[in-house]
């Protein structure tokens, strides 16, 4: 997955993940899962991610991606995102939240 543009949000405890994205491949992307992980490791899974359409080279999708995160960092997180399929994965480091 490619990303065009992307915006990140936090309110309390919860944390969002906005991307406009595309892929480089032919098959189409529809995303299963994210997680995000801190520094130290901790994972946290996404609730239910939303996604305007699936993911091709021709036509870009907006993904939204939130988290109920416990601990109060907002940098330094990495974003890893999974089709429904499990077998394609991509992943974005230096995350930060405002």
């Amino acid at each position: 997955m490619l990303i065009k543009k992307s915006a990140s949000y936090s309110s309390g405890s919860r944390r969002a993940v906005q991307l406009w994205v595309t892929t480089v491949d032919k098959k189409p992307w529809t995303v299963g899962h994210a997680v995000l992980v801190d520094r130290k490791g901790k994972e946290w899974v996404s609730l239910p991610p939303a996604q305007s359409g699936p993911i091709t080279a021709e036509s870009g999708a907006t993904l939204v991606v939130e988290f109920d995160v416990s601990n109060g960092d907002l940098e330094g997180y990495q974003l890893k995102i999974s089709d429904v399929d499990g077998a394609r994965t991509a992943q974005w480091s230096g995350i930060q939240f405002p």
